[in-house]
């Protein structure tokens, strides 16, 4: 979605920062993201935003992917941080689906507590388990989020499609 003409031409408007109030910019970015397609909760969106973009212009190309899954490679399930790589992103894959399938109140807080204690026991780090989830879900290395915010944001049944189509891309 391109910005506004208006907003584009505020030269070093920065989302939340140089306005004097701090929710100047969280408003602006939510009445962009409001106007898009789907109408997923753009107040979410645009909280995730607010630290993450300079300039309004920067917004689209940061939530392209709540829209559409991008075509993503499978290399991106490799980081050498996160001590992931295509076979430990399965085997993640494989061990989330199921515990995400089986959380009936989609709430950031149940996301989260679900994604823990699957990572404690797999007896992995957490980010061992989020990497792989977060790359299926978004299909990008950067996003405004991580994995709990991007699944509760996509929702259920969007999320556990695209970690499907993560897992098969890894088989």
């Amino acid at each position: 979605m391109p910005a506004p003409r208006a907003a584009v031409g505020v030269v070093g408007f920065v989302v939340g920062k140089v306005v004097g109030v701090k929710d100047a910019g969280h408003g602006v970015a939510c009445a962009l993201l409001d106007r898009r397609k789907d109408r997923r909760d753009a107040a979410g969106i645009a909280a995730l935003l607010q630290a993450r973009c300079e300039k309004l212009t920067d917004i689209p190309e940061k939530v392209d992917f709540f829209d559409a899954l991008p075509d993503y490679d499978v290399e991106f399930f490799t980081n050498k941080k996160s001590k992931t790589n295509a076979e430990v992103s399965k085997a993640m894959l494989e061990a989330a689906i199921p515990a995400l399938e089986a959380v009936s109140d989609w709430t950031v807080d149940a996301i989260h507590d679900t994604l823990i204690d699957l990572a404690a026991k797999l007896e992995v780090k957490n980010a061992t388990l989020m990497w792989p989830v977060r790359i299926a879900a978004a299909g990008k290395l950067v996003t405004p989020g991580g994995a709990v915010e991007i699944c509760h944001l996509l929702g259920r049944d969007e999320t556990l499609r695209r970690l499907r189509l993560g897992l098969d891309k890894l088989n």
